[in-house]
């Protein structure tokens, strides 16, 4: 996984700004009376599908108008590099089509990387004949061009396996700190939220249910998966750390809060013949997060 991106260059002056923002399809209120502002960095949209999550991105970038209220991003169309949850990509260009298509529109790439051969994109390909995945690559090499001052990203890793995903990621982290752009996220993974936003609004039916600051966030405690969660908490018992099996987004494990012995508990537990699967931290962020999803 990438290294956590850190990037102190908030502004003073708010670039977005949505002020009794609503949108109606119908009857649907997508978006409702949305009153936020920010000057951050790094930017999460969390919410399940149908949060209002894509409609507020066509709002920001004036695809779509609102029904009610207003919206203001404050950074010419020429600085922003957006890749949208559902692309368009020019269905007859090959990929080495398109790629100089992005390069007169935007310039040449930031990075010395050949990322196309890294995503294993032949430049004879068809645009149309491209898989989900490979589509969404195409789409996301155009982040990388030029110097960009803001970057909205929606959903950036649906599609890509796990290998893609990761390389995505620490490619984006990289990029933002060689060029100093600001980010909007809008995605379902907690993970991602960690990774990069300073601050997340929570969607949920086009309403703003809370905004965290997603900054330093201390760990609450650890999420475990064992082969024998009975017996690990009877061994935290036994030491006077407090514990509890507990079924998590992740299943059924084993909850524990941070403590100096925990670390020696968990060796004699593996010593025993047992073991642990997985080790989750679990700080304010995404406790916030996970029980808004639950």
């Amino acid at each position: 996984m990438a290294e956590v991106y850190s990037n102190s260059n908030d502004t003073d002056e708010p670039y977005l700004v949505c002020s009794n923002l609503t949108k109606q399809f119908g009857n649907l209120a997508a978006i409702d009376n949305l009153d936020f502002e920010t000057n951050t960095s790094a930017l999460g949209l969390l919410g399940p599908n149908g949060s209002g999550k894509t409609t507020l991105i066509r709002l920001m970038l004036g695809l779509i108008k609102p029904t009610n209220g207003m919206i203001e991003l404050n950074f010419d169309p020429s600085e922003i590099r957006v890749v949208t949850e559902k692309p368009f990509l020019p269905a007859e260009l090959t990929v080495d089509q398109w790629l100089e298509t992005v390069e007169q529109w935007h310039g040449k790439p930031t990075m010395n990387i050949d990322i196309q051969s890294n995503f294993g994109l032949q430049g004879e390909w068809k645009l149309k004949h491209l898989s989900a995945g490979q589509q969404r690559k195409a789409a996301l090499m155009s982040i990388f061009h030029g110097n960009p001052k803001l970057i909205i990203l929606d959903e950036p890793t649906n599609y890509l396996d796990i290998v893609s995903r990761d390389y995505i990621l620490k490619l984006l982290t990289n990029h933002l700190h060689q060029t100093k752009a600001k980010l909007i996220l809008a995605t379902h993974r907690i993970d991602e939220i960690q990774l990069f936003a300073k601050e997340t609004i929570l969607l949920k039916e086009g309403q703003l249910l809370k905004s965290i600051n997603t900054g330093d966030a201390k760990i609450l405690f650890y999420e475990l998966k064992t082969d024998n969660n009975a017996r690990l908490k009877q061994m935290f018992d036994a030491t006077g750390i407090y514990s509890e099996i507990a079924s998590t987004l992740r299943g059924i494990s084993v909850k524990v809060r941070p403590d100096k012995n925990m670390w020696k508990v968990l060796d004699i537990f593996e010593e025993d013949g047992n073991n642990i699967s997985s080790i989750t931290e679990i700080d304010e962020i995404a406790n916030t997060i996970e029980e808004f999803l639950r």
